[in-house]
C-alpha cells in the first residue's frame, strides 16, 4: 500500500501514524508539494480581493507595541507557563485578557499625535469576517497537503517523525474542565495573543519600518517579504519546532495564510477568527478522533 494508517482522518491528524512505502516516498513528496504551492497560490489569490494592502504599524504605534510585545511574551513565559501546569483554562482566560489588554493599548495609546484616529488595524470589518470561515475551509486541504509533503521528506531524510508537545499533552486527560480550558486557550487565548504579536507587530511593525525604504506597495514592496520571513520563522519557532518535524511545513503554510489575511484586511480580527476556528478544529478532533 502506498500508505498505512488507521484511518484517512487519523493520517491527516496525526503524522506519527503515517508510513510512505519507501519506493513512493519522492513522488508523495513531489506531488504532495505541488498541491502546497498551487494551493497558496489559489488562496493568495483569493485572499488579494479582500482589498488593497496595508496593516503597516505607523511609527507612533510601533514606539508603543515592540516594548509591550516584549513584555506580553514576558508575562506568558512566566505567569501563562506556571498557570498552564495548573489549569489550561485559567491561563487561557489570563492569556485572553492579557492579549486584549495589548491590542487596545497599542491602538489606542495616549501617545497618538492630537487629533489621530486609533490605528486603522484594530478596526473589525463584517464581511471579512463572515469569508473567514469560508478561507479557513479552503486552506485544510493546503495544510494536510503540507504535512504529507512533511512527512514524506522526514522519511526520506530518516528523520523522526514527532508532533507538538503539546498536542500529546492535549490527549492525557479527558475531564470536562480539562476540555473546556483547551478551547479556551486554543481556541481563544492563543489566536489573539499570537496574532497581535507576530501579525500586528511583527509582521505590520516591520512593513511600517521598511515602508521608506523603496516605493513599492503590498507584495512588490521588498519589506513586506522581509517582514513575512521573519515573522513566520519566529511563528514556526515559537510553536516548539527547534528541528525537523512535521510541523515545519504546515505551519509555513498557516504562516503565509494569516499574514496575507493581515495584509489585505488591513485588520487583526479576520486572521484572529481563522486562527480560532483552526485551533478550535486542531483540539476538536485530537479529544475526538484521536483519543
Amino acid at each position: 500500500m502506498l500508505l498505512t494508517a488507521d484511518s484517512l482522518v487519523e493520517k491527516a491528524l496525526d503524522p506519527s501514524r503515517v508510513e510512505i512505502a519507501h519506493d513512493a516516498l519522492w513522488g508523495v513528496f513531489g506531488a504532495a508539494l505541488a498541491c502546497v504551492l498551487v494551493g497558496l497560490f489559489l488562496l493568495w489569490l483569493a485572499i488579494r480581493k479582500f482589498g488593497k494592502p496595508g496593516g503597516d504599524l505607523r511609527h507612533d504605534d510601533l514606539i508603543v507595541a515592540y516594548p509591550v510585545s516584549i513584555g506580553a511574551v514576558g508575562v506568558y513565559l512566566t505567569l501563562i507557563s506556571w498557570l498552564w501546569t495548573r489549569s489550561p483554562l485559567e491561563a487561557g482566560v489570563a492569556q485572553s485578557v492579557l492579549a486584549l489588554a495589548c491590542l487596545l493599548f497599542v491602538a489606542f495609546n495616549p501617545w497618538r499625535p492630537a487629533g489621530q484616529a486609533p490605528a486603522d488595524w484594530i478596526k473589525p470589518r463584517p464581511l471579512h469576517l463572515a469569508l473567514a470561515p469560508l478561507l479557513w475551509a479552503l486552506a485544510v486541504p493546503v495544510l494536510v497537503a503540507g504535512m504529507f509533503a512533511a512527512v514524506a521528506l522526514a522519511q526520506i531524510t530518516d528523520m523522526p517523525v514527532t508532533m507538538q508537545d503539546r498536542l500529546g499533552e492535549l490527549r492525557s486527560r479527558s475531564d470536562p474542565a480539562w476540555i473546556i480550558g483547551w478551547y479556551v486557550a486554543a481556541a481563544v487565548g492563543a489566536p489573539l495573543l499570537e496574532e497581535f504579536v507576530f501579525r500586528v507587530v511583527l509582521f505590520g511593525g516591520l512593513m511600517g519600518l521598511l515602508k521608506p525604504y523603496h516605493r513599492g506597495e503590498g507584495w512588490a514592496h521588498p519589506g513586506t517579504w522581509i517582514a513575512l520571513l521573519i515573522s513566520g520563522g519566529l511563528f514556526v519557532l515559537a510553536h516548539g519546532v527547534w528541528d525537523w518535524t512535521v510541523g515545519i511545513i504546515p505551519l509555513s503554510v498557516l504562516t503565509f495564510v494569516l499574514s496575507a489575511i493581515y495584509l489585505h484586511t488591513r485588520s487583526v480580527w479576520a486572521g484572529v477568527l481563522v486562527h480560532a476556528i483552526h485551533n478550535g478544529f486542531v483540539v476538536t478532533m485530537q479529544f475526538y478522533v484521536l483519543m
